[in-house]
């Protein structure tokens, strides 16, 4: 009887798998909570938008008055963004009503290798100008 030989066939695709595995979910990963953190930014940049044109439209009575409307501008964009539910900051610079938004979306994917969340803001501007 002849002797056995290990059949080591398959040993070497089992390698490539082992170590192209933890590519593939991270690219997986950048790909699905990219486009969610993409998502994220895209919401964040229209809450901003619609806030800021409701506090310059709640400004324009005063405004055609001549009063600045500085502080009705800021109490509404502030009320648009809680009802929401929105985080942000909103302040006057330079005669402009300044709107942030700040989103957070919990990863899917990414959360294998410790990103839990990923962040995204935009800003949005309206002029408070008499008129």
């Amino acid at each position: 009887m002849r002797g056995r030989r290990h059949d080591q066939r398959g040993v070497s695709v089992t390698t490539m798998v082992s170590t192209m595995m933890p590519a593939f979910v991270v690219a997986c990963g950048l790909a699905v909570d990219g486009a969610a953190q993409a998502s994220a930014a895209r919401q964040a940049s229209v809450i901003a938008a619609q806030a800021a044109r409701t506090g310059e439209d709640a400004s324009a009575p005063t405004r055609l008055t001549g009063g600045s409307g500085a502080e009705e501008a800021l109490a509404a964009a502030r009320r648009a963004l809680a009802d929401r539910g929105s985080d942000g900051r909103v302040s006057i610079e330079q005669g402009r009503l300044h709107v942030r938004v700040d989103e957070t979306v919990g990863t899917v994917f990414l959360g294998i290798i410790g990103v839990r969340n990923l962040h995204a803001h935009a800003d949005a501007w309206a002029e408070l100008t008499n008129g």
